[in-house]
């Protein structure tokens, strides 16, 4: 129902293409393996046409929606340890934000 495509500075990540992914999470390796935590992660959601590669791999018509998620997640000192883009079949999912008010405005959160 999606395709996951990340960029990962291999500067900070030495190792990665021979040992793979930790439980098949980029997130779970960089904790685990090279202990980094993001701090931040933006992300942008807008709805795109299928390509025709993207057809392939997901096995649907050009003509379906697709809801794209761009992300970027951030170290403490501002660098980015990941660009990523998912495209997911917009007729298989649904998400659910949720936001919190603070002194500062509105932030995610449970």
């Amino acid at each position: 129902i999606a395709i996951g495509r990340s960029w990962l500075p291999a500067y900070m990540l030495p190792g990665l293409v021979e040992k793979g992914l930790v439980n098949c999470s980029v997130t779970d390796t960089l904790r685990e393996r090279y202990n980094i935590i993001p701090k931040t992660v933006d992300d942008y959601v807008e709805v795109v046409r299928c390509s025709q590669s993207d057809s392939i791999l997901l096995k649907c018509t050009l003509d379906v929606p697709l809801l794209l998620v761009k992300g970027k997640s951030s170290l403490e000192d501002s660098r980015v340890v990941e660009y990523s883009e998912t495209n997911w079949l917009g007729d298989y999912v649904r998400f659910h934000l949720h936001f919190k008010s603070t002194d500062n405005g509105y932030i995610m959160g449970n």
